[in-house]
């Protein structure tokens, strides 16, 4: 029987051990605890049912927040053989998760979603925020557990900032300053890293995008999320690590990221995309997936609020749509053909819609961007920097 595992599991491990395989007529049941911690299941301890040390053993294991646990009962004691007690010391290291959350511009949004994380069931470890100025962070600063920290302006060097700063975690969960994730986004992520040695990096399930329409407001947001499928909560208390997709990056207002690897190679966010960094999801995905996997899990999930406040202009976001893929390609981050789709795709809708323009887009900003860029590219003076001068 597999039951996932917190530190206020003791009365569903007793329960366990009430109900699973025990025989009066065959004398003791024997209890076996499994630990799966990373790649691979461990027997943590065994102890006889009923004799008072069943309750020690279940509330030791309950200190450690693991992932999860398979509780076996028999009656013969050497039916499992030996309890091999190498690397047990290292069930106490259990993995610290960070939140990092760039932000410009937007505090009573920036609060909003700092109260979901505090209904997250597997709560961070730190929560670091990086603005610009103070005035960006509102009442944030104040917030207990809030690690509020000014940094240069510019997503790609606020993120860059919050890496350092989580010297002393495992797992970094980034969320841009207007995602909402479910209450078991957090431990759905810590989940899957337990249970997947060679993933270096989740994104989770976007219930719904704000970024490719007008927006959504905190209350559809919030319809959304209590409207999504049970199962998907199940997934993440359970077995929703088994459910993963191979994907080619992360999606940037939701991925987790495993920081030894980010360390251990240098991994960074190319500060060389200013501002909003356009992309910066796809060049850092690809800097680390040469280290492990890139999946997606159904059970991390959340709504992005795709909040227009806070955006950079149309004419800059224009040129970034030109300069930043072509940027990539010749860095060696982002395939031609991926390159070529995104340029066609974005320059065409721009010229399109320009006509008529949705009241939430600055279309002819960016089709002049647009324009700008495919100047500079035929003048060989192409850069994504370039935006600062515009």
């Amino acid at each position: 029987m597999q039951i996932a595992g917190t530190q206020s599991s003791l009365p569903l491990f007793t329960n366990v051990l009430a109900q699973e395989g025990h025989n009066s007529d065959t004398g003791p049941s024997y209890v076996h605890v499994w630990i799966y911690a990373r790649s691979e299941p461990r027997l943590y301890a065994r102890c006889t049912r009923g004799t008072g040390d069943d309750h020690a053993t279940f509330a030791a294991v309950a200190q450690f927040e693991v992932m999860s646990l398979e509780v076996t009962m028999h009656a013969d004691e050497q039916a499992f053989g030996p309890v091999d007690n190498r690397d047990f010391d290292q069930l106490n290291n259990v993995m610290r998760l960070a939140v990092g959350i760039a932000t410009v511009g937007r505090p009573e949004v920036l609060n909003l979603v700092l109260d979901r994380l505090d209904q997250q069931t597997r709560r961070a470890d730190r929560v670091i925020v990086c603005a610009p100025n103070e005035k960006d962070f509102g009442g944030t600063a104040a917030r207990p557990g809030v690690d509020a920290r000014i940094g240069p302006r510019g997503l790609t060097r606020q993120r860059n900032a919050i890496i350092e700063a989580a010297h002393d975690c495992d797992i970094l969960v980034f969320f841009d300053d207007d995602f909402l994730p479910a209450p078991t986004y957090l431990a759905a992520i810590e989940q899957v890293f337990a249970a997947r040695d060679d993933v270096v990096m989740v994104t989770g399930r976007v219930l719904s995008d704000g970024i490719i329409g007008p927006g959504l407001d905190f209350e559809e947001a919030g319809r959304i999320l209590q409207a999504a499928p049970a199962i998907e909560a199940q997934e993440a208390q359970e077995d929703g690590y088994l459910w993963l997709d191979e994907v080619g990056n992360g999606y940037g207002c939701n991925m987790a990221v495993l920081l030894a690897p980010v360390r251990t190679y240098d991994c960074c966010f190319d500060e060389r995309l200013p501002l909003y960094g356009w992309l910066e999801d796809v060049d850092f995905s690809r800097q680390i997936r040469r280290y492990g996997r890139i999946v997606r899990t159904n059970a991390a999930s959340g709504v992005h609020l795709g909040i227009k406040q806070g955006r950079q202009s149309g004419i800059r976001l224009g040129y970034s749509q030109i300069a930043n893929p072509v940027y990539l390609t010749r860095k060696g981050t982002c395939p031609w053909s991926h390159a070529v789709r995104l340029v066609s795709r974005n320059l065409g809708a721009n010229c399109l819609y320009s006509f008529c323009p949705e009241p939430y887009i600055d279309r002819s900003g960016r089709v002049r961007g647009n324009l700008r860029a495919l100047s500079d590219l035929l003048r060989g003076k192409l850069h994504p920097e370039r935006i600062l001068e515009l």
